[in-house]
């Protein structure tokens, strides 16, 4: 075998139920031949298989880092000696670039074809009549997608090694950018053709922008523009962030016009949560005092306040799914999420699937505001999501609610406007997840710690939010 056929790189690892007993597999990427799944190792139960997974995942991007070598003493005392030896194993290949290659690495005579009709096909493109055609002289709509990313390479051996698995040449030495000898540059753009966020490397920026062009307006084809084409993208959430703000949107700089519609919007939107959440006289007609049997109502600019903490924190881990994906929090990086790092230190190895699910937390709460009820949190997860939209109510609230939110001061007002004091005891059965926030009693998470079991706490590690309670409904299934 040659130099580039004997690189082998395991682009992620994967798991299945396979007859009581869950499988692990290495997606193998390898120069020159296609890629292959390869058996790992095999546990017996989903947790300790959902942790070696996450694992060797983790030490695909990060390679031996400190957080995958205290990650490793966890899984491993979980493990029998035979798994345990498995997954030793298969993390020095991880750690030491060198998976073992296939033997059979030369490319197929088939695949050799594929590889010169694409070639020739990609190089004749400018030949082709029709790829000249001018926008006008196109049926059909036309979109332009600029995009841009920012990555990190942390680890440049590993995302050189990734790279080449997967077929990357680098460019002859005088078509390289400065002292790229690796042709680094070239790797990375080849590795974010498929994957957002290479081994190797951790993703801080996905941005992108659409557009339709249209040649009434002036827009032309960039192979035939005469002026730049040019996108601006906007930036500095984390400095707003940092300072209480919220960031800038594309809709900053609405004309006149634009800016009417809004706050008609605004009041259109304010209309219906004071018909959803009517405010009616409650007080006895003898006393100043509220009756003990007028039932208690969700007053409309509760409604409104717990309705942009929910959208706010749902967009926030929105981003934090886009900007990090499957990347654990660590103490190194703190600071560089939105909400994620916020989180109970126990979830902080949770991956992306468990974060979305999360994140759909705040679609059932808005949901239930949508409807006119009360947003009840029906399992871990959603008490979780209900109490971060809680403290960023407050905090708009307090900092931002005239300035950003002017609408809210037309809903009616009611006496239990902003007692969130309350709020919270009608809304939350108990404060029992709270316990995560303290290391010394985080522990408690674990329904056979003795404490968990003489407090009748139930399961509240992170593989259980998603549970709905024993005296609630569950959502109904889209």
């Amino acid at each position: 075998m040659n130099e580039e056929s004997s690189l082998a790189f395991p682009r992620q690892f994967v798991w299945e139920l396979q007859q009581s007993k869950y499988r692990i597999y290495a997606l193998v990427d390898q120069f020159g031949v296609p890629s292959r799944l390869e058996a790992v190792l095999t546990v017996k139960d989903r947790q300790s298989a959902a942790l070696a997974q996450h694992l060797l995942n983790a030490a695909v991007r990060e390679g031996r880092s400190t957080y995958c070598e205290a990650l490793a003493q966890r899984v491993f005392t979980l493990l029998p000696d035979a798994p345990a030896a498995s997954l030793r194993r298969a993390l020095e290949w991880v750690y030491d670039l060198s998976w073992p290659a296939s033997e059979d690495a030369d490319v197929p005579p088939q695949a050799q074809r594929v590889f010169d009709e694409m070639a020739a096909a990609t190089a004749g493109l400018d030949r082709d009549p029709k790829r000249r055609a001018r926008l006008a002289e196109l049926e059909g709509p036309v979109v332009r997608s600029i995009q841009i990313t920012e990555v990190h390479v942390h680890d440049t051996p590993r995302a050189l090694a990734a790279a080449r698995a997967r077929g990357f040449e680098p460019a002859p030495d005088g078509e390289r950018a400065g002292n790229d000898r690796h042709d680094l540059l070239g790797a990375i753009s080849w590795l974010l053709e498929e994957d957002p966020e290479p081994p190797g490397t951790a993703q801080y920026a996905s941005l992108g922008s659409l557009e339709r062009l249209d040649p009434a307006e002036g827009d032309e084809l960039v192979g035939w523009s005469e002026a730049p084409v040019i996108e601006e993208f906007i930036g500095g959430w984390h400095s707003y962030a940092e300072r209480g703000l919220e960031p800038l949107t594309s809709g900053a700089g609405l004309d006149e016009k634009d800016e009417d519609w809004q706050l008609e919007q605004g009041r259109n939107d304010m209309r219906r949560l004071a018909e959803l959440f009517p405010v009616t006289d409650h007080t006895c007609s003898d006393s100043d005092e509220v009756c003990d049997e007028c039932p208690v109502e969700l007053p409309p600019r509760m409604a409104h306040l717990l309705q942009i903490g929910l959208e706010l924190v749902g967009d926030r881990v929105a981003v934090d799914l886009e900007e990090h994906g499957d990347t654990p929090v660590t103490e190194a990086n703190r600071g560089q999420w939105f909400v994620i790092d916020q989180l109970p230190r126990i979830t902080w190895v949770m991956g992306r699937a468990w974060r979305q699910r999360f994140r759909e937390g705040a679609h059932h709460l808005l949901a239930d505001l949508d409807a006119g009820e009360w947003p009840e949190p029906r399992n871990h997860a959603e008490e979780m999501m209900l109490a971060l939209a809680i403290e960023e109510a407050k905090a708009v609230y307090e900092e931002l609610l005239d300035e950003v939110y002017p609408e809210h001061q037309e809903l009616p007002a009611s006496p239990d406007d902003y007692d969130f004091e309350l709020l919270e005891e009608l809304l939350f059965q108990d404060t029992d997840i709270t316990f995560l926030f303290d290391p010394e009693t985080e522990a408690f998470a674990d329904p056979g710690h003795p404490m968990n079991q003489v407090m009748g706490i139930g399961d509240l590690r992170p593989v259980a939010w998603f549970d709905y309670f024993e005296n609630v409904a569950p959502r109904a299934t889209p």
